[in-house]
């Protein structure tokens, strides 16, 4: 006789708060986000391309590949946070990323997300223009099986 499914145990059955859905009947929960939309520019405001500033990386989620930097000049960028995506990190690493607290040289570009202006970090390299390179800081702590 062929196998036949018949049903879940008593009570994890059509996601009523055991199982993968987490939030019971009504979904709630973990469950998927709604994503924030970024803050709008202020309507006289003017990036200048050429301009390099510095500051310091608050978050980089590197996983998702991007982060947000905190500018060293505060009241120069509106909102004094900075998006960063891991196409305008300047690195000689495989999977460009950036540290947590690490000073950084960048320049701004206005871009606009989701129907919004705003503003994004643009070839973002360490303080006086040098390539980032996490990933050998962090292979020289790694042990590796039959050398590197």
């Amino acid at each position: 006789m062929p196998w036949v499914f018949k049903g879940t145990p008593k009570g994890y059955g059509k996601g009523y708060g055991k199982g993968w859905g987490g939030g019971g009947k009504g979904g709630g929960g973990k469950g998927f986000r709604t994503p924030q939309a970024p803050a709008a520019l202020p309507d006289d405001y003017v990036a200048t391309p050429g301009v390099m500033y510095t500051g310091t990386v608050m978050a980089y989620y590197k996983f998702q590949g991007y982060g947000f930097i905190t500018p060293d000049q505060a009241g120069v960028i509106p909102n004094d946070k900075v998006f960063v995506f891991w196409k305008n990190i300047n690195s000689t690493d495989r999977y460009p990323a950036l540290l947590k607290d690490a000073k950084v040289q960048f320049t701004i570009a206005e871009v606009e997300k989701q129907g919004i202006k705003t503003v994004q970090a643009e070839s973002v390299c360490e303080v006086g223009g040098g390539a980032i390179t996490i990933q050998d800081e962090t292979d020289a702590k790694k042990v590796f099986v039959g050398g590197q």
